[in-house]
């Protein structure tokens, strides 16, 4: 009698292995489709920007002379900065390509129009994924405040609860950082292909 019931206890036990098992694999396989499958940027109609060190280097030139215009700019004084999509674009794929980032990166993408920002790149996340971003900035109380609208791993989305998770901890970053620029913010505009930011020195 033993014997049986112990049979029936191991087979019963294998089967339920074998269940959870199947069920296990199943999820995996559904998330590695929403996961690793391709973002959704088709409605952004972009066009794919090749990046070059030469924007990268032109868009630190631009924030060299920022500097030192901040630098001699009396208080009250406006300072204009104009980024274009290929210089963020390089500008990243440089970094990333030098290896300052904790993580890789490829084919990074920025673009700008529409009044939003959208970023796309493939990121090595145990297995590659693409990342697509959607976000709008604004300004609040002479910092940039950002809002992401969308971001998709895959075609998989993100919730919205744990976007704003990591929003409020890069804001608190950007907070520290831009105390110590003694400027404030006065518009933030967005074209097709450029952003254009207007501060004021304080």
């Amino acid at each position: 009698m033993w014997t049986k019931l112990n049979q029936k206890i191991i087979k019963t036990s294998f089967l339920a292995m074998g269940a959870g098992f199947a069920l296990l694999i199943l999820l995996f396989g559904v998330i590695g489709y929403y996961v690793t499958g391709d973002a959704p940027t088709d409605v952004w109609n972009q066009r794919w920007i090749k990046p070059n060190q030469s924007a990268a280097d032109n868009l630190d030139d631009k924030i060299d002379v920022l500097k030192h215009q901040i630098e001699w700019a009396s208080e009250g004084e406006w300072l204009v900065l104009e980024i274009t999509d290929l210089e963020a674009t390089s500008k990243i794929y440089c970094l990333a390509r030098d290896g300052n980032f904790s993580i890789d990166i490829e084919y990074p993408q920025v673009y700008f129009g529409g009044d939003q920002i959208m970023v796309f790149a493939k990121v090595d996340l145990v297995i590659d994924v693409q990342v697509a971003s959607e976000a709008a900035v604004a300004i609040k109380d002479g910092q940039p405040d950002l809002t992401v609208n969308d971001l998709h791993l895959g075609r998989a989305p993100v919730p919205k609860t744990l976007i704003n998770t990591v929003m409020t901890a890069l804001e608190h970053g950007v907070e520290e950082r831009w105390a110590s620029l003694n400027v404030s913010l006065v518009d933030i505009t967005i074209t097709e292909g450029s952003m254009i930011v207007t501060m004021v020195k304080e």
